[in-house]
């Protein structure tokens, strides 16, 4: 990926996959597509197994790749945008995008929309959106996003946004607490169980989770997280079928009472 200048992304790559390149053509593996904006210049971008977002100067979300059904990448528009002439330039998402500050693309797209503030769009199974229900939003051209407050205890500002393509988010504050929502499966939710949260109203965001420390950085994966601690130590949690938690083990960390904060990945 590289940003260039005015108001183009540069993406090599196959296009075979919905086109997530973003140029008009399928045979493109050896080539730069060059994907330009309506208006203004890309800022921050971000991507997930089939959809690539941007987020440009003028407040505005860009998003190419695969639609579905409730995986509409512009306001009421829920097919494929990016493999047809008649997609370019990209027209903006539609929603409201606040004050924007970063972008995360999974299964769903989360932006930041303030210093305290996050709302997806997307489908709302598992309460992934936050919103206390399980509707999608994006099939209409009536839908706008709902935020998410996400506060610490000395009332921290977000410092990162991450989300699993299984429908889990979890927040990063300034103060080093993670705070999650949506698709609890396997403890991705990090709260010793399996529940969802943000299906109901009130649920979302999770209560802080016990990590063993302050992180300064986190990450998503398919269905688990992982954190990295001001000490320099990682912490994993959620599904561990194939050892991803680091562990040496293949036990899912943060679906049973006890198992947070989990072990250390063992680096070293």
């Amino acid at each position: 990926f590289g940003l260039v200048r005015l108001s183009y992304l540069t993406c090599p790559g196959s296009g075979v996959h919905y086109n997530m390149v973003g140029v008009t053509a399928f045979n493109n593996a050896d080539l730069y597509g060059y994907i330009p904006f309506a208006r203004g210049r890309a800022l921050a971008l971000d991507m997930g197994p089939v959809v690539s977002c941007a987020l440009g100067s003028e407040q505005e979300a860009y998003c190419w790749g695969a639609g579905g059904e409730d995986r509409c990448l512009q306001k009421g528009v829920c097919q494929n945008i990016g493999d047809e002439l008649v997609d370019l330039p990209l027209k903006a998402s539609g929603f409201d995008m606040g004050s924007a500050l970063s972008i995360d693309v999974s299964s769903i797209v989360c932006v930041q929309r303030s210093l305290s503030t996050v709302a997806c769009w997307g489908g709302g199974e598992f309460g992934a959106l936050g919103r206390g229900d399980l509707a999608p939003v994006g099939p209409s051209s009536d839908d706008e996003l709902t935020d998410v407050s996400v506060l610490g205890a000395s009332s921290s500002p977000i410092e990162d946004v991450e989300s699993s393509n299984s429908g889990a988010v979890c927040v990063l504050l300034a103060d080093g607490e993670v705070r999650c929502w949506g698709n609890g499966q396997s403890g991705a939710l990090g709260q010793g169980n399996e529940d969802n949260l943000g299906d109901d109203p009130g649920e979302a965001p999770s209560l802080a989770l016990r990590l063993g420390g302050a992180a300064v950085k986190i990450s998503g994966g398919n269905d688990h997280f992982c954190a990295l601690l001001d000490t320099g130590r990682v912490k994993c949690w959620g599904s561990n079928d194939a050892g991803q938690l680091g562990i040496e083990t293949l036990e899912n960390m943060g679906d049973d009472p006890g198992e947070m904060p989990p072990p250390d990945v063992k680096l070293w």
